[in-house]
């Protein structure tokens, strides 16, 4: 039986705002209450162990909202050029050439979140560099935003892609002259990842091994995992082999679980939920998990479909990466079905055709309570506001894409920027939001998700969180989000005791210090899976 007590520091039920006690008991995986030390003492008798804060808080587990775990875990394996913090070409060029000199011939080289706004030349490397640089090695490099990067010649040629390929429908293979210049984007990606070969399960299982302290020691205690089921998609061939990966890692991993499958059509991603997650219809609505869809790219790769064109690319407006009779199709059988749909939507112009179609549904088949979601929903037109709460649409949010963005956001959108993130406005609507990182796009860190909500560097200050606000996102209302805020996501006496203890209290230090936090305790359903 575990049986604790937490002491001495602040413990931050999540309840309402204010509402701190001194002290929390824990018993087996519940909550047995939370107050004056003594008394909780009296309440256990004997038999704890006594956990004494030093001063810290105690909050309610984080839920990241949205993650690709089984493509965060092949992150692991391979260059993560914004984590080593490549400042330049030849720097990026060094690291390349050094990984090239290490490995066979023929080998590929897969360097991921690259951004070249960090470099000192602000541009991506140049399709005759990478040819240089690695002249026996097939080369593809990502952006952060992995919905765009760059191949050598040798990764185009395994591709099938020359100067006759024409670019696919929701994808652009970049060409100057009539010339390959090696730039991907979205669809035109898939050629290349399909055919980057798939890792052996040794290496998997490493990868899953550091993903998993890696959540446990950023205070994640479950996530609402992006699982693809083919080729047709962000991770190539891997996706097709995304659900049974996951399942080999699942055994091993304590997190509270949500399956956002892609399953390419409304019954494929029925069967699977039924038969790989134990999803179940009741009442109706299909329970345990949702299905996953995408409208368009990114404001980094300029694929973000807008109203108005970009600030920084006159004539470029993003694109629709789903036919949009394919993508209202599957809507409406999802909602006639009871299947909830979540759907990535980044530009204005993205999202207010996404909650238009969510609104079309609901006048035909009547609300429903399923509560899609917008994934990212980054940016959003005034006009839009209305038909996402009449809809009854959740804004499924990535705050940590303020901290990365914040220094070019204003180049992409010029005066748009107040539109971008605009957490406040949509809070105030009285509509439903949550927290995610997107990682491995973003590292999976709420806390560092929620100081760029508090803080918002680069953007306007307008649209700003209160830290109690912030933290809501990644604990009350991710559980609320998934119909689960009876059993957890605050600290309340009888819910499941999933826990985390903060070095130091976020409403309380300033805004600035809040990414600095340090986690030194995670515990799952009543055990201790973290200490630091």
């Amino acid at each position: 039986m575990n049986r604790y007590l937490f002491t001495n520091g602040q413990v931050v039920t999540m309840e309402r705002e204010g509402l701190v006690y001194p002290a929390c008991a824990v018993v087996d995986n519940k909550i047995l209450g939370v107050g004056e030390t003594d008394f909780l003492k009296n309440m256990l008798k004997r038999g704890y162990e006594e956990i004494d804060m030093d001063g810290g808080t105690l909050l309610p587990g984080f839920v990241d909202c949205h993650l690709h775990f089984v493509l965060a875990c092949y992150f692991k394996m391979n260059l993560d050029l914004m984590g080593i913090g490549v400042s330049s070409l030849s720097q990026l060029a060094s690291i390349i050439k050094k990984r090239a000199d290490s490995y066979p011939s023929g080998k590929w080289i897969f360097g991921l979140r690259m951004r070249e706004e960090d470099f000192v030349e602000k541009r991506l490397p140049l399709l005759e560099e990478l040819d240089e640089i690695a002249p026996d090695h097939p080369v593809l490099l990502m952006r952060y935003d992995g919905h765009s990067g760059i191949a050598n010649s040798l990764a185009l040629k395994a591709a099938g892609i020359d100067h006759n390929s024409s670019s696919p429908h929701g994808g652009e293979i970049g060409k100057k002259d009539g010339k390959l210049t090696g730039v991907l984007k979205e669809k035109a990606m898939v050629s290349v990842l399909n055919v980057l070969p798939i890792p052996e399960t040794e290496e998997f299982m490493e990868g899953c091994r550091l993903m998993k302290e890696a959540l446990l020691s950023a205070g994640v205690v479950g996530f609402h995992n992006v699982l693809l089921t083919s080729g047709d998609g962000p991770s190539g061939a891997l996706g097709a082999y995304e659900i049974p990966l996951y399942k080999m890692f699942a055994d091993t991993l304590p997190f509270r679980h949500y399956p956002l499958i892609s399953g390419g059509s409304v019954e494929e991603t029925i069967r699977l939920l039924e038969s790989e997650f134990g999803g179940e219809k009741v009442n109706g609505i299909w329970q345990g998990g949702a299905m996953k869809m995408f409208a368009d790219g990114t404001f980094g790769s300029r694929t973000a479909y807008f109203y108005e064109e970009y600030n920084d690319c006159p004539g470029e407006f993003g694109y629709m990466v789903c036919e949009a009779a394919a993508l209202k199709d599957q809507i409406f059988k999802a909602h006639d079905e009871g299947l909830r749909v979540v759907i990535h939507a980044i530009g204005d112009r993205a999202v207010d055709d996404v909650a238009r179609v969510f609104m079309e549904a609901v006048i035909k088949y009547g609300h429903k309570p399923l509560y899609h979601r917008i994934e990212h929903c980054s940016m959003v037109h005034p006009d839009t506001l209305k038909i996402i709460k009449n809809a009854g649409v959740v804004c499924s949010m990535q705050p940590s894409f303020i901290v990365s963005e914040g220094i070019w956001i204003k180049d992409r959108v010029g005066e748009r920027v107040g539109t971008v993130y605009p957490m406040k406005t949509l809070m105030e609507q009285g509509i439903s939001l949550c927290g995610g990182s997107d990682a491995p796009i973003e590292v999976p860190e709420p806390l560092k998700g929620i100081w760029g909500a508090v803080v918002r560097e680069g953007f306007t200050t307008d649209q700003r969180l209160t830290p109690y606000e912030a933290i809501s996102l990644y604990t009350s209302l991710a559980t609320k989000d998934t119909f689960e805020e009876r059993q957890r996501g605050t600290i309340t006496p009888g819910k499941q005791a999933d826990l985390i203890v903060l070095g130091k209290n976020p409403l309380a230090v300033p805004a600035a210090e809040i990414q600095g936090i340090k986690v030194q305790l995670t515990m799952i359903d009543g055990k201790i899976h973290y200490r630091r």
